[in-house]
C-alpha cells in the first residue's frame, strides 16, 4: 500500500498542474508546441549567428596579420619595420613584435574545444599559411598569437574584444 501511494506521488502533482477543462487542454495543446517551436528557432539563430560573427572576426585578425606579414620589408629595414608595427598598433589594435632568429617551439596537437579557437586557428590557417601558435586563455583581455616566419617569430597580441562578441 505505501509503495502504491509513493508511485502516485508524481501522479498527483501533474493532475494539479494540468487544466481539468476541455478548453484548457484544447489551448494548452495548440500553445505547447508553439512555445516549443520558438525556444528550438530562438536557440538555433542565436547559435548560428554567433558562428557566424565569430568567424568573420577571426578572419578580419587574420587578415590583419597577413597583410603586415606581406608589407613586412623583405630587406629586413628596421625603421620601416616598426612603422609598420606603429601603423598596425594604431589602426588595426595589434601589438606587434619581432623576435629574430627565434623558433615556434613543437607542440603536440593540442584539441580546440571553444568555438573562438576553432575559428581563430581556421583563419590563421586559411590567411597566413604558416606555422602559428595561438594562446586565447593566458591573458585575460588579449589574444597572444605566434607566427614563424623565415628569419624569425613574429609575436601579435590582438584584444580580445576583436574575437569576441
Amino acid at each position: 500500500m505505501a509503495l502504491a501511494l509513493a508511485n502516485d506521488v508524481p501522479m498527483i502533482w501533474l493532475r494539479r498542474v494540468l487544466p481539468r477543462s476541455l478548453l484548457g487542454r484544447s489551448i494548452m495543446i495548440i500553445v505547447t508546441p508553439l512555445l516549443l517551436l520558438q525556444v528550438v528557432t530562438t536557440s538555433v539563430f542565436y547559435e548560428t549567428h554567433w558562428d557566424i560573427v565569430t568567424k568573420r572576426l577571426a578572419r578580419g585578425v587574420a587578415g590583419d596579420i597577413a597583410t603586415v606579414i606581406a608589407l613586412m620589408p623583405a630587406d629586413g629595414d628596421l625603421a620601416a619595420r616598426d612603422r609598420l608595427f606603429r601603423i598596425a598598433r594604431a589602426t588595426m589594435l595589434l601589438d606587434i613584435d619581432f623576435v629574430p632568429q627565434a623558433h615556434l617551439p613543437v607542440l603536440p596537437g593540442v584539441v580546440r574545444a571553444t568555438l573562438v579557437d576553432r575559428n581563430l586557428t581556421s583563419a590563421l590557417q586559411e590567411f597566413v599559411n604558416r606555422p602559428f601558435l595561438t594562446d586565447t586563455r593566458s591573458l585575460e583581455t588579449a589574444v597572444e598569437i605566434h607566427v614563424q616566419l623565415g628569419d624569425g617569430v613574429l609575436q601579435v597580441v590582438a584584444p580580445r574584444r576583436r574575437l569576441f562578441t
